[in-house]
């Protein structure tokens, strides 16, 4: 009997420690808000349709987990638990890039999938996006490769895209918030390249 007794005391313990365990957290999705452009191009992009492409990556961009870097020459990246993004990130920016083109009258008609030709093509590329936690505070690091194509697959502009935004606070969702911003104003840049590109080519043809 006492060593049933001892037993259930065990169990019962063992129970109640349980019990008062730290809670796990629950896992976090995050989202861009709209674009936002400052002023629509007195000059589109172009006048006819304009084709966003699936933008590639690593495979680890690839991967929903919010990434971050911790060493001072962000060399070496880490996933955080319980904090991801909506979509992978490829298919994030390339929606989020056809909104923004939208929103800027890039062009009459912007599409993410299409059959038939399209006037002008945009294919890009992920080369960073992480969080960098340095001296200076929280950074969200977008870092992309854009292309401009013409109908015949002619490149018209291909370039490196990098922002550094400081985040306001040091939680993810000032992080994300920087991420927003970061990304909004890489697309505002490319977009300025492009019709400057766009209407060079036009010119000399």
């Amino acid at each position: 009997m006492r060593r049933w007794g001892l037993t259930v005391w065990v169990l019962v313990a063992l129970a109640g420690g349980c019990g008062r365990s730290t809670p796990v957290p629950n896992d976090t999705f995050y989202r861009f808000a709209a674009p936002r452009v400052a002023k629509t191009n007195a000059q589109p992009l172009t006048s006819g349709v304009l084709l966003v492409q699936t933008i590639a990556s690593d495979s680890l961009y690839g991967e929903r987990a919010l990434l971050y870097s911790d060493d001072s020459a962000n060399l070496t990246l880490k996933r955080y638990h319980y904090h991801y993004w909506g979509d992978a990130p490829p298919r994030l920016l390339r929606q989020q890039l056809v909104q923004y083109l939208r929103a800027a009258k890039a062009a009459p008609i912007v599409v993410s999938e299409l059959d038939g030709e399209a006037d002008h093509i945009v294919r890009g590329r992920i080369k960073r996006f992480e969080h960098v936690l340095g001296k200076e505070g929280a950074l969200a690091r977008v870092a992309l490769e854009l292309r401009l194509e013409d109908r015949g697959g002619h490149t018209l502009l291909l370039k490196d895209y990098q922002v550094d935004k400081l985040a306001a606070e040091q939680d993810v969702a000032s992080v994300v918030a920087a991420f927003d911003d970061a990304v909004n104003e890489v697309f505002g840049q490319f977009l300025a390249d492009a019709v400057r590109a766009s209407a060079t080519a036009s010119n000399g043809s």
